[in-house]
């Protein structure tokens, strides 16, 4: 009955680990890939502006 306890909580725990490690890292990619994408967009949008801004001085 021991072992068969440890078996499980070391099963259980195993596998919330995995999940959580899982989890945590799908959060942390689509964070990442969205504020790269924002600071993307919004650098190609202060580059469109600048070209317009020199067209214009021009």
């Amino acid at each position: 009955f021991f072992y068969f306890k440890v078996f499980l909580y070391g099963t259980v725990f195993f596998y919330f680990k995995v999940f959580l490690y899982g989890t945590v890292f799908f959060y942390f990619k689509v964070f990442l890939y969205g504020t790269v994408f924002f600071y993307f967009t919004i650098l190609l949008y202060f580059l469109k502006q600048l070209k317009f801004i020199l067209k214009n001085s021009l």
